[in-house]
């Protein structure tokens, strides 16, 4: 599996990782933002403050990370809206095969057509996407 199509399989549960994280972020104690690197540098490891900010900064930069991919998916998904009909093939597999995971064989069958017309839909899906996940 390569990294854009892990991209696209995972995106549910990215969204919902994604949910839980923000979620956890907003249990913890509230700190002033000023304090964040000043208290982390100088404060021991034992101490709460520093922990919950270390905790907070680990939090925020996973889901820095996590909305980058989600949103990957949704701008990918709000660009194949388009009325070509290669477009609304390439939609439909991304939908089907990727988010709902029917699989190969249940998305071209919903789509009433060929291995070969599937496998190209799919491979320029592929290549579409390439533009909306760098992996940095």
């Amino acid at each position: 599996m390569t990294y854009i199509e892990k991209c696209l399989f995972f995106y549910q549960s990215n969204l919902y990782s994604l949910h839980l994280l923000r979620q956890k972020k907003r249990e913890l104690k509230s700190i002033h933002s000023t304090s964040y690197i000043a208290t982390a540098e100088i404060c021991s490891p034992s101490d709460p403050v520093a922990d919950t900010v270390s905790k907070k900064l680990s939090i925020e930069k996973k889901i820095k990370k996590l909305k980058k991919l989600v949103d990957g998916v949704i701008k990918l998904k709000a660009d194949l809206s388009g009325e070509a009909f290669t477009m609304r093939q390439m939609s439909f597999i991304l939908e089907h095969k990727y988010i709902r995971h029917k699989g190969n064989e249940k998305t071209r069958e919903l789509m009433h057509v060929s291995w070969s017309t599937f496998w190209r839909r799919n491979r320029a899906l592929l290549h579409f996407a390439e533009k909306y996940f760098s992996q940095e």
